[in-house]
């Protein structure tokens, strides 16, 4: 038993020096992914293609999940918090075209089916918390 224990500190060493990284890594490139859409379709729309947005999203994603299955220990769960990174992106992105439209800028077709989508991600992330509030509280009442 002792010796299991010793195999296992290391692991736990690794894990807990790797899981600051991936997810505040997976929560900032995520969400700095939306603001730079914003800016790039709304706040200047004569800019070059948007390479530096469609990269962070996956690569955010991906260290959101790495990092969901570091504290976690499983796979289980990453879903939630895949669907959770994009409402965030969704939110900024929307505040940031807001923020513009506000200030007189126009808002071409494409940057408004962003805008769609985006508002679409949080209503659906609102609705599947009330949904896990709904289901915890019916499993408290039985």
């Amino acid at each position: 038993m002792p010796n299991q224990h010793i195999t296992e500190l290391p692991e736990a060493r690794v894990s807990s020096i790797l899981l600051a990284p991936f997810v505040l890594g997976g929560i900032v490139l995520s969400v700095l992914s939306g603001a730079f859409l914003a800016i790039h379709y709304v706040g200047y729309p004569n800019a070059p293609t948007p390479i530096v947005p469609y990269i962070l999203l996956p690569v955010g994603l991906l260290l959101a999940a790495i990092g969901q299955r570091l504290t976690t220990g499983r796979w289980e769960g990453i879903t939630e918090v895949l669907h959770i990174r994009l409402a965030y992106a969704g939110l900024l992105y929307t505040g940031m075209a807001m923020k513009y439209a506000v200030g007189g800028r126009p808002i071409h077709r494409y940057p408004v089916g962003l805008l769609i989508i985006s508002v679409i991600l949080m209503i659906s992330r609102l609705l599947a918390k009330r949904h896990a509030k709904l289901r915890s509280t019916v499993r408290i009442r039985r």
